[in-house]
């Protein structure tokens, strides 16, 4: 896909088919750490998978006191 400077990084930009399913555009935003280009935000039809859940991760804290434990508690669960 093409490629665009975008917040801070590079955004490769892709189309996502899947049988049955209208095409989605996808784009991966990249930043150089440490010599090595890394992957840090996926943006699903303009949605930016970073800012989703950073603003979930609010939500959950706010309704939890802030109790950051609690946050990586939920977090191992869903991994588990």
């Amino acid at each position: 896909g093409a490629t665009q400077p975008r917040d801070g990084g590079i955004a490769v930009s892709t189309t996502v088919t899947r049988p049955r399913n209208a095409p989605n555009a996808v784009d991966w935003i990249v930043e150089t750490a440490g010599g090595q280009p890394k992957i840090v935000d996926v943006v699903a039809e303009g949605t930016s998978l970073r800012l989703t859940q950073r603003s979930d991760y609010a939500s959950f804290l706010s309704r939890n006191n802030g109790n950051v434990a609690d946050l990586i508690a939920a977090l191992k669960k869903q991994t588990s």
